[in-house]
This record gives C-alpha cells, sequence and structure tokens, in this order.
C-alpha cells in the first residue's frame, strides 16, 4: 500500500503502516503523533460512556436499582395510574354511611357493597300507597287489602287473588227509621232510610213494617217500591189497613201483589181514621236484573189536603239470598 500524506504536513511524515498518525501542521514544531493504541483507547472509553448513558433509564424502571418512587409527590402523572385495591376499598367503605333506615356492609375480599332496611325502620309515611295491585294479599304472600269498592253490600272474599264481592246468603240486614217523615203533596217520594244497594243479578228477600198516619180519612195513603232498570221480578204481598175495616172484622186489611216500580197496591181513596197509628207489612222477594244500583220503598198520597206520615219505630229488612 503507497504511503499517504495528511495535507500540511512536512514531507517525510510516517506512513499509516508504521501506526502512527502525525497531527502537527507546522515545521517549526515537533511532530505531534497519535498511534492507533490511542485511537482505540479513546473510542472504547467514549463508547462506553455513551452507550451507559443510553442505557441510564433502566435503573429508574420498575425493578431498576434506582427504580424512582412517586409516593409523596404533587401533581398529575402524564401516564393513568392503577390505584391499589386496598385503597379503593377504604374509600368505597367510607362513602357507605349508614342512614337511619339503611345499614351498608363493604366486603374486601368479595368487593360486593350491600344496603339492609333496618327491621321497624320503614314507616308508614314513606310508603307509597298508590292505586297498583303489585303488592296485594294474594295465597302466596302477606299484603295490602285490594281498594275499598265504595259498596256495603261487598265484602273480600278468601279467593285468589281476594276480592270485593257480595257474599251468597247470610244474615238479615235490619235498618230501623227513627224520625218521622211528612208527605204533604201529592207525588211518588222514597221513604227515609229505607233504602239500600242492590248487586246485578243477585236475589233478594225484602220486608217492611211500616207505622203511618193521616190528617185526614178522606185522604188516601199508598206504597210502592223502586229500584235500577229491568228487574229480574218483583213479588211482594202487600197488607194495608182498609177505610171500611173494624179490628174484628175480615175486612179490616187489603191484600195485594207488589209486581211493578211505582204501582203501589193496595189502593185507598180514603183512610180509616186519622191522626192514628196504622199498619203496612210487606214481605217477598225481588230479583234484580243486570243493573246494579239502589232498591227503595216509597209513598205517596191522593192529591187532597192532608198530611200522611211515616213514624218512629218503623223499620225494612232485606237479606241477599244468591
Amino acid at each position: 500500500m503507497a504511503d499517504s500524506k495528511i495535507s500540511g504536513l512536512t514531507d517525510g511524515a510516517p506512513a499509516l503502516s508504521t501506526d502512527v498518525i502525525p497531527v502537527s501542521r507546522t515545521t517549526d514544531v515537533a511532530t505531534r503523533r497519535l498511534t492507533l493504541a490511542n485511537v482505540a483507547t479513546l473510542f472504547a472509553t467514549s463508547l462506553a460512556s455513551v452507550f451507559a448513558a443510553l442505557a441510564h433509564h433502566a435503573q429508574h424502571e420498575n425493578g431498576g436499582s434506582d427504580e424512582i418512587d412517586v409516593t409523596g409527590l404533587s401533581g398529575l402523572l402524564a401516564d393513568a395510574q392503577t390505584p391499589l385495591t386496598e385503597n379503593v376499598q377504604d374509600i368505597v367503605g367510607a362513602m357507605a354511611t349508614d342512614t337511619a333506615t339503611i345499614d351498608f356492609t363493604y366486603t374486601d375480599a368479595t368487593g360486593l357493597l350491600t344496603a339492609d332496611v333496618k327491621a321497624a325502620s320503614v314507616t308508614e309515611a314513606m310508603q307509597v300507597l298508590a292505586d297498583n295491585t303489585t303488592q296485594d294479599v294474594s295465597t302466596t304472600k302477606h299484603g295490602y287489602v285490594p281498594k275499598a269498592p265504595s259498596d256495603s253490600t261487598k265484602f273480600l272474599n278468601g279467593a285468589n287473588p281476594p276480592a270485593w264481592a257480595v257474599p251468597a246468603g247470610g244474615g238479615s240486614t235490619y235498618q230501623y227509621i227513627s224520625s218521622q217523615q211528612d208527605l204533604s203533596a201529592a207525588g211518588m217520594i222514597d221513604i227515609t232510610g229505607s233504602t239500600f244497594s242492590v248487586a246485578a243479578s243477585k236475589a233478594y228477600e225484602v220486608e217492611a213494617f211500616f207505622v203511618w198516619r193521616t190528617s185526614s180519612t178522606g185522604m188516601g195513603c199508598r206504597f210502592a217500591v223502586n229500584g235500577p232498570a229491568s228487574p229480574t221480578r218483583i213479588a211482594i204481598k202487600s197488607e194495608k189497613q182498609t177505610v171500611t175495616g173494624a179490628a174484628s172484622s175480615t175486612t179490616f186489611s187489603d191484600d195485594a201483589i207488589l209486581a211493578a216500580y211505582d204501582t203501589p197496591l193496595p189502593l185507598s181513596l180514603g183512610e180509616a181514621v186519622a191522626n192514628t197509628d196504622e199498619l203496612f207489612i210487606a214481605r217477598g222477594v225481588f230479583v234484580n236484573g243486570t243493573n246494579a244500583g239502589t232498591f227503595a220503598w216509597r209513598m205517596d198520597k191522593e192529591n187532597v189536603a192532608g198530611t200522611f206520615s211515616i213514624m218512629p219505630g218503623s223499620y225494612i229488612k232485606y237479606k241477599l239470598l244468591n
């Protein structure tokens, strides 16, 4: 290989084959030389420092000899951090504070938060008694009573689910009349205290016992019944004192059958005595049709001067048959 020169050096500079690199650029100064060994040492030392610097970050990473600890540092880290499980549990546990009605329990092992209603802590005022049937009583659970039907003839039965219904059979109901009722003008009216509710398609035994008076023997006093439209059957035997009868005679009273609404029987054009207690007695059966409503005993008078009165001590009785 031919000798080489570095520009600016004096002639006769050592060749590369001598492993010496001349570095002086003047002739009046002793030649400065750098051996390849010097260069190798320089590069080895410098590169080692460079590589060491490049690998330095590993010392501060997780598991490194100088791992960085952010404990106690303030501020926001660039990367999202995963919180410690125990810290999260403590935070949740602190947030779940018991109330007057609820007990909260947080279980670390399962991460489960439970809320239990304290015994006897739910008051009536805290309940929502809305118009729904979700929690009504049934054959499988205790519960609320169904909403009342506003019908005194119905009672809560034991069906599934229980319902308000008119019971079959049962005892008789009495209604006592404690106040006098006067009628001074002609026209059919209800006798106060002698009405009651009847259900659709139900049969009733009905009975009336009216103590009554008239202010004039020349005025006829009459009794009848009324109720919901289209009844199935009205069959009521009625008995009333007659104008000509005497207590010891067979014509003292007159019998008839009430078979239609507001059709008074027996008819009367006058009464036996004035201002004296007399009797009207009736008993029979009323079978209602498909229309629920009110059954009523009624009173009327002839269109003549005088007053027709129902007296205290009168009463009616009725009983559901089916």
